[in-house]
């Protein structure tokens, strides 16, 4: 067991590390420029391999994290919002932050997030890339859309984006402002989808076969892509010890208030993975469509909680069902094929054949 502890407190130029030996009992406090590699690397090669190093999963962690493990420290990534709750203090300072991440971990008490192997870090990073530019595109298909209703248009075809609908959006005749509004917002969707083919097949050619994304390539809604950046985003599935777990982490779950017998629930929480929140709804939009027991469910909720609401509650049964199917290496099976096999008394199952 080591006797030295790293605290880190982490800026965007400069960051403040504490060092605690406990052999001696010396605290020593130091700050560094994010920029000189050397003064990091004197620091940690001289405290040995094995050093456990607390810092804060802020928005720029992760280059330091790389650093860190090259220097084979052990690295404990800090719930932000935890640590605030657990260790807030009347006196705030770098030093005062570095010393208490140093103490949480020391003693155990660190909440720890979790941090992802480099080679996972950086297939999401391209699978948030080809994500983010999907979300463009679709804010942009949403832009021409709002366009026409601006002018009381209703196109008659289907797909306003695929070839017939496409010429007909160009023929339009519009005021001046608005045909040069749908000029620059066509151009850019094509360059969009040109990047989005580009990513995409870089990520066909090399993304490595895993069976856990064939899996989950047999849940309606979610294809290959799809497959491997929830892989990426939720991890090792033994971290969710229950389902609910899982969806309390995808911020699939809605907040609950509660006083005496009054129970009321509001909108899910902005706390949860974004990413992975994005993947399982758009899932979730297909999937209401073409399995019969999504559908069900989407359009007994739709009734009496609206469109998004709905959407959101076959996101969240997907996810329940994805614990499973990765929980027990089982591929699913839709409703109406099932036979005998059961998750619970209306849910679809995972199929034990695989």
């Amino acid at each position: 067991m080591s006797s030295v502890y790293v605290g880190i407190d982490l800026h965007k130029r400069v960051s403040q590390v504490a060092v605690l030996d406990e052999r001696t009992g010396e605290l020593m406090q130091r700050r560094v420029c994010n920029q000189d590699r050397a003064e990091w690397e004197e620091i940690f090669r001289g405290l040995g391999a094995g050093t456990p190093v607390a810092l804060e999963a802020t928005g720029n962690w992760m280059w330091l994290a790389d650093l860190l493990e090259e220097l084979d420290c052990q690295v404990h990534l800090a719930h932000p919002a935890r640590v605030r709750l657990i260790a807030e203090s009347r006196n705030k300072n770098d030093k005062v932050d570095a010393e208490a991440l140093l103490m949480l971990l020391r003693g155990g008490w660190l909440p720890e997030a979790y941090l992802a192997p480099g080679e996972v870090r950086q297939r999401r990073l391209l699978l948030r890339l080809r994500q983010g530019l999907v979300h463009m595109r679709t804010e942009l298909k949403n832009r021409l859309h709002a366009l026409l209703a601006r002018h009381n248009l209703q196109s008659e075809h289907t797909d306003l984006f695929g070839k017939a609908g496409r010429a007909y959006l160009e023929a339009l005749a519009l005021p001046e402002a608005s045909a040069k509004c749908r000029e620059v917002w066509l151009e850019l969707l094509d360059v969009l989808e040109g990047l989005i083919g580009r990513v995409e097949n870089w990520l066909y050619a090399h993304l490595e076969e895993d069976p856990r994304a064939r899996i989950l390539q047999t849940m309606p809604g979610v294809g290959k892509l799809t497959a491997y950046l929830l892989l990426a985003e939720i991890g090792p599935i033994d971290r969710f010890c229950r389902p609910e777990k899982l969806v309390s982490y995808a911020g699939l779950c809605p907040s609950t208030r509660a006083s005496m017998d009054r129970v009321r629930h509001g909108r899910t929480s902005p706390a949860g993975r974004s990413c992975l929140k994005w993947a399982l709804v758009e899932s979730a939009h297909v999937a209401a469509r073409c399995d019969p027991y999504f559908a069900s469910l989407h359009a007994r909720l739709r009734h009496a909680k609206g469109n998004g609401k709905s959407i959101v509650a076959v996101a969240r049964q997907m996810t329940k069902i994805i614990w499973r199917m990765l929980k027990e290496n089982r591929a699913y099976i839709s409703k109406k094929k099932q036979r005998r096999i059961r998750v619970g008394s209306v849910a679809p199952v995972a199929d034990s054949r695989s």
